[in-house]
């Protein structure tokens, strides 16, 4: 692995387990110059160890695009830890996608994750916690991480069925700089979120000129009629095909 630049792999929906992910971490750790990994092994039998123990030792300097898929598996705080890691060592990310629905992440790893990332370059950003623990540590680091970014165009953020409140979601999403984002999907469904975050969101939407794809997911919250009218008034529709 030591001249690879590019490495994708997809083991969705496997058997794959601890042998494998010790594989795959000796040709990772045996680049010093990998720009662009995608990594698919979610349904898998990877555990935390394991995945934690293929990620410790990565070189994540020259990293651009990061794809992380381990939606349903056993990964928690060993493995944000060392994903953290890899993330923080680069300078220069552009696409970062995490996919860690169904798993046992809770708030204060997700949040140790993601403190510290440099998002000043970040384009693509998507975010899958669904059916975790994550709150209000989580929210209030990925906001660091969301709004160091002014040049974002793609934001999508899957946070249904967590801890995260009204206002943290709220705090997370202010400050945001949403001039350039054409895609903005936002998944808070069956969350306590409510008039805070309703408002926060109109704001970042109404930044935008440019929309092309908007998603909202806020079933099952407290949105009521008057905040729900306000998120929506003033959003620029010219543009939007979805």
């Amino acid at each position: 692995g030591s001249k690879i630049r590019v490495f994708k792999l997809g083991l969705n929906n496997t058997l794959i387990a601890t042998q494998t992910t010790a594989a795959l971490g000796a040709v990772l750790r045996a680049s010093q110059i990998l720009e662009d990994i995608w990594l698919f092994l979610s349904g898998t039998q990877v555990d935390d160890p394991s995945a934690a123990d293929m990620l410790r030792g990565v070189n994540g300097s020259k990293i651009r695009v990061f794809k992380l898929g381990l939606n349903n598996t056993l990964i928690a705080t060993q493995t944000t830890a060392a994903l953290g890691a890899v993330l923080r060592a680069s300078q220069i990310l552009e696409d970062v996608q995490l996919f860690l629905s169904g798993t046992q992440v809770d708030d204060a790893s997700a949040a140790d994750m993601l403190r510290g990332v440099n998002g000043s370059k970040i384009r693509v950003f998507k975010l899958g916690l669904n059916n975790t623990l994550i709150a209000t540590q989580t929210t209030a680091a990925l906001g660091a991480v969301l709004r160091a970014s002014q040049i974002l165009e793609d934001v999508q953020l899957f946070l249904s069925a967590t801890q995260v409140d009204d206002k943290s979601a709220a705090d997370m999403l202010r400050g945001v700089n949403g001039s350039k984002i054409r895609v903005f999907s936002f998944g808070l469904r069956s969350t306590p979120v409510g008039t805070q975050t309703s408002a926060a969101l109109g704001a970042v939407l109404r930044t935008s000129q440019v929309l092309e794809d908007v998603v909202l997911d806020l079933g099952g919250t407290q949105v009521d009629d008057p905040s729900g009218a306000d998120l929506l008034r003033g959003v620029n529709g010219s543009k939007i095909r979805v």
